[in-house]
């Protein structure tokens, strides 16, 4: 239990840090008085966090190394995958893609407790592997990079009270101290988990739109940035087709971002 107290020293905003500190001190005294929670990688009960301190570091483990151009899985030391390097791969249209698991075993059933059960003490820990993954993608760039979070449905949030992603950006804003430009919307209110790869695909060009005129000096202000930046890194909870990722990317590039880093939790391989 003490293990996973200090969890929330990993944030980097003094403020927050002791903040949620005293929130997870609370919980973890409601929890013992309730019994506890399972953990959702192995089952063992635990105290705080729906993951143990043991899953919870597998978890947050470094992932193997992939592919910036397809985020396929590479092996043999190689920098890139051979489909890329011989042209014939499915390049995306983005400077990287920095996702940080791959979608099967418990790893899937973790993000259903977190998404479609509403389990929201896990949103900590996405929140720390998303912050890794920024990490990643900044290395090479000269200044840390706005997150431009991938907008949810429209009604979403007020149908179901709250947004893995923006949740998500709600701690890497106070925990981590990152600037978040919400500068995209949604168009469609269909669930692209209940499309076929076809239909995804589909939608190319469709989805989603740039906010303009008030709204966008209001998502400026609210960053802390006087213009559309250059580099941005786009975030997003699941990287299937791609077909999200390359049109939020084409509305940026119509922003005036010349490019685009994509950070997951998970990606369909």
């Amino acid at each position: 239990m003490f293990s996973m107290l200090l969890f929330p020293f990993s944030f980097t905003e003094p403020p927050f840090r002791i903040f949620f500190f005293l929130l997870s001190v609370f919980r973890a005294a409601l929890s013992f008085v309730f019994g506890g929670e399972v953990c959702a990688g192995c089952g063992r009960r635990t105290v705080v966090y729906p993951l143990c301190a043991d899953c919870a570091s597998t978890f947050l483990l470094p992932p193997p190394p992939r592919c910036p151009s397809c985020a396929s899985l590479l092996s043999g030391g190689e920098n890139i995958c051979w489909r890329c390097r011989d042209g014939i791969g499915k390049k995306l249209s983005v400077a990287g893609m920095h996702p940080a698991h791959s979608y099967a075993l418990w790893r899937k059933e973790l993000l259903f407790d977190w998404k479609s059960r509403g389990i929201r003490s896990l949103s900590p820990f996405f929140a720390a592997l998303a912050e890794r993954k920024i990490r990643d993608a900044e290395k090479g760039e000269d200044s840390p990079l706005c997150v431009v979070p991938v907008p949810p449905r429209p009604g979403k949030i007020r149908r179901r009270g709250w947004d893995q992603v923006d949740e998500l950006c709600f701690y890497l804003r106070h925990g981590y101290g990152r600037r978040v430009l919400r500068i995209l919307r949604r168009l469609s209110k269909n669930q692209q988990k209940k499309l076929s790869r076809e239909e995804r695909l589909g939608t190319r060009g469709k989805g989603y739109r740039a906010v303009d005129g008030k709204k966008l000096r209001k998502a400026l202000f609210r960053a802390g940035v006087d213009s559309v930046p250059e580099t941005v890194v786009l975030v997003d909870d699941v990287v299937t087709t791609g077909a999200t990722v390359c049109d939020c990317a084409s509305v940026l590039a119509s922003l005036g971002v010349r490019r685009v880093h994509c950070v997951s939790l998970f990606i369909v391989d």
